[in-house]
């Protein structure tokens, strides 16, 4: 109310109409009190309906991109700062913009303002005398003179932006539907936040209460009000009618209620904030395939007999895809009836805590399943009067803690159709997985008196034993040894196959990665030929290969054989803590402990994805972490702002196939000293596999294997002595991924004397921004520096350098490393991660010339510095006759390029093209694009075309070259070109 007061009310006095949305401020009493005393008709758009305020809403983006394009010119940092430069954008956007040719000073003061200062419409000789001095108060008058040219230039851009322009031409769907009272219809609703990945559902069916002007709709739907658009209404089905409750008389029981009784009756109203509307595809889907388990939402019913009806599974909710048979509904659910898992009552003996039947050798002589260890399924929770049999064997006792979940009775005839194909994959999955053939124990064979010859098997769930995944594990591995695999001396759940050539040289076939009772494997038709080995002895649940889901992360095999990974649908389903009104007013009050445990599983939560897929959330997430004990309300806020975040920025890890021969690592270290509220020292790295060319200060394809953000465990006083053990401990984990690496390659590698094996693979290099550090490595002469024990650190990693291992200097704007150590913007490391190369400069080259502000995206993308001569290449193509897109190879410079002379919007891949004078395989993956823009401008880019960068558009046509590099001829192969595998 006070800036509504203030910002119009004051001058321009109060107004007939208000148009509004449905904001928490504007559904306020204190708002609707002051406009009724005020005499002013308040309207509402309906909820999240912002194009029926679209007016206002390109103006009020038209000010935020304003704002951003002179921040990026000149960086606004303080609140002084931004109220001149909102003075300014508000008075260059009213003072350009035209409605009916005025402009709005004109239209509401009647005259155009002068411009103090301005050369042509400023006739006064004192502003100019001013801004002609050089005292101070002409600085100033010179100062908000370019800061009103800024904001003129922002205008301009913005209101030629190609972003702003799609979006107006852009409109709602409207359904060409006239709703009338009492019709029945269903409401969309969005299940999370407001994403653009997420996605709602259908809900209903609803009753139309009442319509207010054609743009708000009122619904009825289980006792709750709803307020929403025409757009998001549609009409409901004959199935979606069929499933209401009906009366004794077959009427719908929310049929024949007027309005008053239906308001009466709402316990709640329910407005559809943030909701959106549905796409294409939802709208044509109807709400059987939206709903999630096959079943539909019921209203809430009137009486008991109604509420056995309506609780009870409809078995005709089923997916689409899923194939029913040609029965009848009534049979259908009688033969789902018939198909009950037995479950004993709670009296037989076999349910009783600590006694479980066993099958003797007489009942089981025609099965010929063996025991894979003893095992006993028992109650966690005994009866008050149970008491230990005196005849049980010691040996035969085991104790139970309380659980978590106890035992969940299941009946078919209670599940839908996809329910009871879901649960029986469920069950054979379990089935397989601890039934397996084996040798029973000598105690278990005594206990049931079985001879040489007899076999049993286990008539229950093998489940209770804390060592059950290690037992499976032993299981496994003895398996993959008599496969003639070879377990990793570094990893135990890393098993290589290999074979020798008749030189003797080791050839790797491919690698299988054991996580629990999951596995992810790669390789050739060898080691295809011994997984299918594997998959006969043991009963996969599922295996999948090329596009799957692998804890979590999704991983995506392009047809070039590289793998993109992310988590992105998995960070989108995490919700965020809701922290009310009156709790954000108090950002420094302590938690309580719901919302500690609420903070801990978000941080959990984002932890997760962090560790797997999002280094450029590690440090926030650990900032947090660090907090929970001593959490308050600020702390939540800042919780769900690292969520936005992630969710805001999508990040994919891209691992593009590399050569054996060329395959070399690159390690980023950076640490930081007292750099939050704790004064800590943190530190962090990254780690990336790259080729042998990074080292010559070329631009070379980099994928991150691995990163770190922790804090500094030992005590430190300087910058210098966190940068010092930084480094030392990313030195470490380089050289044991290097050995990794060697060992993968050759399983007879000596690991254990790394200082040997590593001579003889490329030389790796280890990046840091500390300059001091850098000097006491790499000078020969004595360090100066009063620090002894950081000398001393040095020192050591002086001779860990020795490992065929660089150290490498950056400036601090090129360090990818440096989100890692403290909460700052990870724009840096996020388009490396996009781009997928990255490229190193000389040391003395670039202590000439530091890199600024505006070089910092240089650094990650390797672009040629201003001033270096652009390659040779086609002038623009736009003039030419011929529009036939051709080949040009040089053999010489190893290159070959696709010359565009059709205009075109997309960057060009090789994929599916014809005609190409080259293999395809020998193509490289590195892509120069040299474009000329329609408008004129020319552009250089270098990306890599593999996987979804392959088809980036740009904003306007183009015409030009995109070149490739040739791959030189190998005859050794890669683990990483090879197919990926999933099982369970």
């Amino acid at each position: 109310m006070e800036h509504f007061e203030t910002v119009w009310a004051n001058w321009a006095g109060y107004p007939q109409e208000v148009y509004v949305d449905p904001g928490g401020e504007f559904v306020s009493d204190a708002f609707a009190v002051r406009m009724q005393e005020t005499g002013v008709h308040v309207k509402m758009s309906a909820s999240d309906s912002h194009w029926q305020l679209g007016r206002t809403e390109i103006h009020g983006s038209t000010v935020k991109g304003m704002l951003s394009k002179m921040d990026l010119e000149k960086a606004i940092d303080s609140s002084l700062d931004f109220q001149a430069a909102l003075r300014q954008v508000f008075h260059a956007k009213n003072t350009l913009c035209r409605a009916d040719g005025y402009t709005p000073q004109q239209s509401v003061l009647g005259i155009s303002p002068r411009l103090p200062g301005s050369l042509l419409s400023d006739s006064n000789a004192a502003p100019h005398a001013l801004a002609d001095s050089a005292t101070t108060e002409g600085e100033r008058f010179l100062e908000r003179l370019r800061l009103r040219e800024s904001a003129r230039r922002a205008f301009h851009y913005v209101d030629n932006s190609s972003s702003f322009r799609r979006a107006l031409l852009r409109r709602t769907r409207p359904l060409r539907q006239d709703w009338e009272k009492g019709d029945l219809v269903l409401y969309w609703k969005r299940r999370g936040g407001n994403l653009r990945r997420e996605h709602g559902r259908w809900h209903g069916p609803a009753e139309i209460i009442a319509i207010e002007k054609q743009k708000v709709v009122w619904l009825s739907h289980a006792g709750r009000l709803i307020r929403a658009s025409p757009e998001q209404l549609r009409a409901a089905s004959l199935r979606e009618w069929a499933r209401l409750p009906k009366d004794s008389l077959g009427h719908p029981l929310e049929q024949g209620r007027d309005l008053k009784e239906k308001l009466k009756q709402a316990p709640s109203f329910l407005d559809l904030e943030d909701e959106g509307t549905p796409t294409d595809e939802d709208m044509l889907a109807p709400l059987e395939e939206r709903s999630e388990g096959g079943s539909l939402p019921e209203p809430e019913p009137d009486s008991e007999e109604a509420t056995v009806e309506s609780t009870r599974p409809n078995i005709l909710s089923v997916p689409p895809d899923f194939p029913l048979p040609d029965l009848t509904p009534q049979q259908l659910e009688n033969q789902a009836a018939s198909q009950n898992i037995p479950v004993p009552d709670d009296n037989m003996s076999d349910l009783e805590f600590g006694d479980t039947e066993m099958q003797g050798s007489e009942e089981t002589s025609d099965v010929m399943f063996g025991v894979v260890d003893q095992c006993w399924e028992i109650d966690v929770t005994p009866p008050e009067t149970w008491q230990l049999p005196q005849t049980v064997d010691e040996d035969m006792i085991f104790l139970a803690s309380e659980s978590r979940k106890k035992r969940v009775e299941v009946r078919l005839r209670d599940l839908t159709v996809s329910d009871q194909k879901r649960f029986a994959a469920a069950k054979h999955k379990e089935v397989n997985a601890w039934l397996s053939h084996g040798t029973a124990p000598g105690e278990i064979r005594e206990a049931l008196g079985m001879g040489p010859q007899d076999d049993c098997e286990l008539k229950g769930g093998a489940y209770g034993r804390i060592d059950a995944p290690y037992l499976w594990y032993q299981e496994l591995r003895k398996a993959l040894l008599d496969l003639n695999f070879q377990q990793c001396p570094l990893d135990p759940c890393l098993f290589s196959l290999s074979s020798r050539d008749t030189t003797g040289q080791s050839r790797s076939h491919g690698v299988i990665g054991i996580h629990v009772d999951d596995g992810i494997c790669g390789g050739d038709s060898v080691f295809h030929a011994a997984l299918e080995k594997l998959r006969q002895r043991f009963s996969f649940g599922s295996f999948e290969k090329g596009s799957f889901v692998f804890t979590g992360i999704r991983l995506h095999q392009w047809d070039d054989m590289s793998i993109e990974m992310d988590q992105t649908d998995y960070i989108e389903s995490i919700d965020a803590i809701n922290v009310p009104r009156d709790r954000r007013k108090h950002p420094d009050a302590p938690v309580t402990e719901a919302e500690r445990r609420l903070l801990r599983q978000l941080i959990g939560s984002l932890q997760y994805a962090a560790v797997h897929t999002r280094a450029d959330v590690c440090a926030k997430v650990g900032e947090l972490q660090s907090a929970v004990n001593q959490a308050k309300v600020f702390h939540l806020l800042e919780a769900n702002r690292v969520l936005q975040e992630a969710k805001q920025h999508h990040v994919s890890i891209m691992v593009v196939p590399i050569a054996e021969s060329e395959l070399t690592f690159c390690a980023f270290s950076d640490a930081s000293f007292a750099s939050n509220t704790k004064n800590h020292a943190h530190q962090g790295t990254v780690i990336f596999s790259t080729s042998a060319s990074i080292l010559e200060n070329n631009t070379a394809v980099v994928c991150p294997m691995a990163w770190a953000s922790k804090k500094i465990s030992r005590v430190v006083r300087s910058t210098l002595g966190a940068e010092a053990i930084a480094l030392s401990n990313t030195v470490d984990r380089l050289s044991w991924i290097r050995i990794l690496w060697a060992w993968l390659k050759n399983d007879q590698v000596a690991w254990h004397r790394p200082e040997e094996a590593l001579q003889s693979e490329p030389t790796a290099a280890a990046v840091t921004d500390c300059k001091s550090v850098y000097d006491i490595i790499s000078r020969t002469a004595p360090p100066q520096c009063e620090e002894h024990r950081t000398t001393i650190e040095c020192l050591l990693i002086r001779q860990r350098m020795q490992d065929n291992c660089r150290l490498r200097w950056v400036a601090s704007q090129a360090m990818l490393a440096d989100c890692l150590t403290k909460s700052m913007d990870a724009s840096r490391l996020r388009e490396c991660l996009r781009t997928g190369r990255y490229s190193l400069f000389d040391e003395d080259r670039v202590l000439k010339q530091r890199a600024d502000k505006r070089q910092q995206l240089r650094w990650v993308k390797g672009e040629p510095e201003e001033g270096v001569p652009e390659e040779r290449g086609e002038a623009c193509l736009h003039s030419s006759h011929e529009k036939q897109d051709f080949w040009r190879l040089d053999r010489a410079r190893g290159v070959i390029e696709r010359v565009h002379r059709s205009p075109r919007w997309e960057r060009f891949t090789p994929i599916g093209v014809g005609e190409c004078p080259v293999e395809f395989g020998s193509i490289g993956v590195e892509r120069t694009t040299i474009a000329n823009l329609s408008s004129g401008k020319r552009i250089i880019s270098s990306d890599i075309w593999v996987g979804s960068n392959a088809y980036l558009r740009e904003n306007e046509a183009w015409t030009g070259i995109t070149r490739f590099q040739l791959n030189e001829p190998s005859t050794q192969g890669t683990v990483s070109s090879n197919t990926s595998h999933k099982f369970s």
